[in-house]
């Protein structure tokens, strides 16, 4: 995972990787500054923060390259001139989360925040990142994406859903929040210009477990981190018994056990047919980069991924 992948993403920057002083090439500064640049106009602060902490260790060590150093301190002398608030007082950002070589995938949401105006749909939690990566890399996930109609269940910011545009015949992006429902929409225009996404194939509706409507019929089913509370397990249990699917693949971030059990226990009390396909573990060190995406250990240190069926 590069630094600038770790910037798109706005990972801490007390844990950004510094530089050493075999990468700080003429095409390491380039990308650099590009990077910053494409960032500073949805969240100067991050920038400065970050540029700060690569340049005092850059000047530490002596590390320069006179024509882009000049150019990266100009940046961040640009910034620190300016009265730019503070990180947790930006409300939205748009932050871009690599899947794989060739893709990625800009969302705007909160990332500060936990949950806002009712819902938990303000930014991307972690379980959707681990299945936007499997269904786009693993190759044991990929028969139930692949030339499917998937529908997916809370979709929230939308990560999952848009990173399947092309991959799946049909996606379906589904919220109970109407508003999500308009975030969702904003954030695929977002990615209208890159020709590895198929705009055509996708659909948004608002949708609420348990009620009159069902989910259109499809392949799959899909949902991350839609077991987050125990008082919403029943109308989610009554919907994967109702919907018309092959296959549901639930993501379930592990935050408590009493969650976890009461959703595996109202599975089986609900007569489907579950198992666990992975268990994604997470290092408690923040600074851990395995995976193509930054996975925040603060959110959860496990997560489980089910496969139900009817």
């Amino acid at each position: 995972m590069s630094l600038f992948d770790l910037l798109r993403q706005r990972v801490p920057v007390r844990i950004l990787p510094l530089p050493t002083r075999d990468e700080c090439t003429e095409d390491f500064f380039y990308q650099l500054i590009s990077t910053c640049e494409s960032i500073v106009t949805s969240n100067p602060f991050y920038v400065r923060k970050a540029l700060s902490r690569i340049v005092d260790s850059l000047e530490a060590r002596s590390i320069y390259d006179d024509n882009y150093f000049d150019k990266l301190y100009e940046l961040y002398a640009s910034l620190s001139s300016q009265p730019l608030g503070d990180l947790d007082t930006i409300p939205q950002d748009i932050l871009e989360y690599r899947i794989n070589e060739q893709k990625s995938v800009k969302i705007k949401e909160s990332p500060n925040f936990i949950s806002g105006r009712g819902t938990t749909g303000l930014r991307t939690w972690e379980a959707s990142k681990l299945l936007a990566l499997r269904f786009n890399n693993d190759k044991s996930y990929l028969p139930y994406i692949q030339n499917k109609k998937v529908v997916e269940l809370g979709a929230g910011t939308g990560l999952i859903g848009i990173s399947l545009l092309r991959l799946a015949s049909h996606v379906t992006l589904t919220d109970g929040d109407p508003n999500l429902v308009d975030q969702i929409t904003n954030n695929i225009r977002l990615n209208e210009n890159d020709a590895l996404f198929d705009l055509k194939t996708y659909s948004s509706r608002v949708l609420l477990w348990g009620g009159p409507e069902s989910a259109p019929k499809c392949d799959t089913l899909i949902g991350a981190d839609v077991t987050y509370d125990v008082s919403i397990l029943p109308e989610l249990v009554k919907s994967l018994q109702s919907y018309e699917y092959s296959v549901a693949l639930i993501g379930a971030t592990v935050r408590n056990e009493v969650t976890i059990n009461a959703w595996e226990g109202q599975l089986t009390d609900a007569k489907l047919n579950w198992e666990i396909i992975e268990i994604k573990q997470i290092s408690s060190d923040p600074g851990v980069f395995d995976e193509p995406i930054w996975f925040d250990p603060s959110g959860g240190l496990s997560i489980k991924v089910y496969k139900i069926c009817k």
